[in-house]
């Protein structure tokens, strides 16, 4: 079972491998400070660099979904779109 940080660890190591076959993108990276457990899974976010260090709106990708970590097997996957209110951000609305 991973922890928190080994989740996020799991997250961004998926993401720079995934970005892998994309040279030419825009570089991203997670946004640990907003990612959340729910149950066994932990749901991070995440988007390019440029709109994470205040880029502004135009800066920001589009239709980019959270990475899935599963906590009990390390595996990690981006959600589909009909997943993503599987999942709520706790003090947030279901």
């Amino acid at each position: 079972m991973l922890d928190r940080e080994a989740g996020l660890a799991a997250a961004a190591e998926f993401l720079v491998e995934h970005y892998r076959d994309y040279p030419d993108a825009d570089p991203v990276r997670t946004v640990p400070e907003i990612a959340f457990v729910d149950g066994s899974v932990l749901i991070v976010s995440w988007n390019s660099v440029e709109a994470l260090d205040g880029g502004g709106e135009l800066a920001e990708l589009g239709g980019n979904m959270p990475i899935r970590v599963d906590l009990a097997t390390g595996q990690c996957r981006f959600l589909h779109l009909g997943e993503k209110g599987d999942y709520s951000r706790p003090g947030s609305e279901p």
